[in-house]
């Protein structure tokens, strides 16, 4: 078992360890290679989202509304149940303390199992589905992209054991290659003429590409056995973990199901290029700061006055960076989408106008669910999902008789009401005064207030009716100058530290969690 050296656990052969028959594993603590991880995230989120952006601008010029909403019938549900088949165990996996090596043998036999009962199930009730949403086509292209649930199976494991040993940087090479190659082939389907069939070679190609760059890089390997003691273990951790994780999936689906079932593909498209631009800018901002974040305040869960310190800081700088990214993309988003996508695509810049607006509100309450993980209070998150699931439901079915951009709106209203919520439960936990808090956003918010007024201006007055490159990037410009002079005035050293000083702490914490 030559593998067993280079992972941070192995099979202890002493007597006491025969006797219990359990292999123990037990988790690195080099420390130095924690910022290395985080800088290897942020360099693998950044190029992932940027061949994404790239690839999906070049197909929505390419492909029409309908043959985007057809994939997006189809997408959404699968996402949805491949979230259910991996069961949570990869977050079992990275939450143990220690860890036999027959949990990874029984998590992944689970989870093979898992994917191919889901895929199963799908496949079978794939001309249902297509029934339901009135479009035959859906049968074919819900049934093609099946092996994303075994791809999911085989991937978890390995995954979550890179992720134990630090092995970012290979991670992060195969989450890139795997894009790259999968908008490659996607893109010269979409030449050949595939029309949607090429947004599903993109996914599987993406998908095999990625199952092989694991196993090539990981070095452990299944063994024949499982264990029911050990699969209620992990299941036991990962039922919460996945009770939360299909509310955050259904809530943000939910809208593409309802869409897709109520104003057809044709209104689907037009929606889903809309939350794909959101989502890129999201993921693009958000993703991979949890764990820094969650171990920076996790350290310092037990002292309230630092937390409370590292929590404004993280939420000042959140307000500083994503307010001239969101707010600044929904004032340019009808030039944007006229310069980039073409005049067939225009129908969906009031859709991506006013998600925008609801994902700076994302933006600013990002860190709320890693303070109740830091402070043992998962279940926190949970009730949230639940309540924003149910009132996604509500909103939307009231919304949809409207059109799409109702469905847009009452996406917003959603996060408007539930933002609130999270927040008072986090700074309740930490004892923090709400004034403190707002404090901390009403420069970044009125700055951007005067930049967004400034920028319509000059489009109305110096611009009218263009929507070429030199007058997008010259409205940028200038609003982003605007913004910047507005901070440096009335809130001196904020820029310096959102993108410096605020991020030290945090990672240097990050760093202490592992020594």
């Amino acid at each position: 078992m030559g593998y067993e050296a280079d992972l941070p656990f192995k099979e202890r052969t002493n007597s006491k360890s025969c006797r219990s028959r359990k292999h123990v594993m037990a988790t690195s603590q080099n420390s130095s290679r924690a910022p290395v991880g985080a800088r290897w995230i942020a360099a693998q989120n950044l190029g992932k989202q940027m061949i994404d952006l790239a690839v999906f601008l070049i197909l929505a010029k390419l492909l029409s509304p309908v043959e985007f909403g057809i994939v997006a019938m189809a997408g959404s549900l699968v996402v949805l149940v491949n979230v259910v088949s991996e069961l949570g165990l990869g977050d079992a996996i990275l939450q143990r303390q220690e860890l036999d090596l027959e949990h990874l043998d029984t998590a992944f036999w689970t989870g093979i199992s898992s994917a191919g009962l889901c895929a199963l199930i799908v496949y079978l009730l794939a001309p249902w589905i297509a029934a339901l949403y009135g479009q035959a086509e859906v049968t074919d292209i819900l049934r093609a992209l099946t092996p994303l649930f075994i791809f999911q199976g085989l991937t978890a494991v390995p995954q979550s054991v890179m992720q134990r040993t630090y092995q970012f940087r290979q991670l992060a090479l195969r989450s890139l290659v795997g894009t790259l190659v999968g908008g490659t082939v996607g893109l010269v389907c979409a030449h050949q003429g595939a029309g949607p069939w090429s947004l599903v070679a993109q996914q599987l190609t993406a998908g095999a590409i990625g199952v092989v760059g694991l196993w090539c890089f990981s070095k452990w390997r299944p063994r024949r056995r499982w264990a029911l003691a050990k699969a209620s273990e992990l299941l036991a951790f990962g039922r919460s973990v996945l009770g939360a994780r299909v509310l955050n999936v259904a809530a943000s689906k939910l809208d593409d199901l309802i869409v897709g079932l109520f104003l057809g593909p044709v209104a689907l498209g037009v929606y889903s290029v809309a939350c794909r631009m959101l989502l890129a800018l999201e993921q693009l901002f958000c993703q991979g700061i949890d764990a820094i974040a969650l171990a920076a305040f996790s350290r310092a869960a037990t002292d309230i006055p630092e937390i409370q310190r590292l929590f404004q800081a993280a939420t000042r700088a959140a307000a500083v960076l994503a307010a001239p990214v969101f707010c600044g993309v929904a004032i340019l988003a009808p030039e944007l989408i006229r310069a980039t996508l073409g005049e067939r695509w225009i129908v969906s810049a009031p859709v991506l106008q006013i998600l925008l607006i609801a994902g700076f509100i994302h933006a600013l309450m990002h860190f709320n669910h890693a303070i109740f993980k830091a402070c043992n209070q998962p279940n926190l998150s949970l009730r949230i999902a639940a309540y924003s699931t149910a009132l996604n439901l509500v909103t939307l079915l009231i919304a949809v008789r409207f059109g799409v951009v109702a469905v847009a709106i009452s996406y917003l209203v959603r996060s408007a009401l539930i933002a609130p919520l999270g927040l008072v439960m986090a700074i309740r936990l930490i004892q923090l005064q709400l004034k403190l808090y707002l404090r901390a956003l009403v420069q970044p918010v009125a700055a951007i207030i005067v930049a967004a007024l400034s920028v319509e201006a000059l489009k109305t007055w110096a611009w009218p009716n263009q929507s070429n490159w030199s007058m997008i990037l010259a409205s940028g410009f200038s609003g982003l100058a605007i913004y910047l002079t507005w901070l440096r005035i009335f809130e001196p050293g904020a820029i310096t530290a959102a993108l410096g000083r605020s991020r030290k702490p945090i990672l240097e914490s990050e760093q202490e969690t592992f020594e």
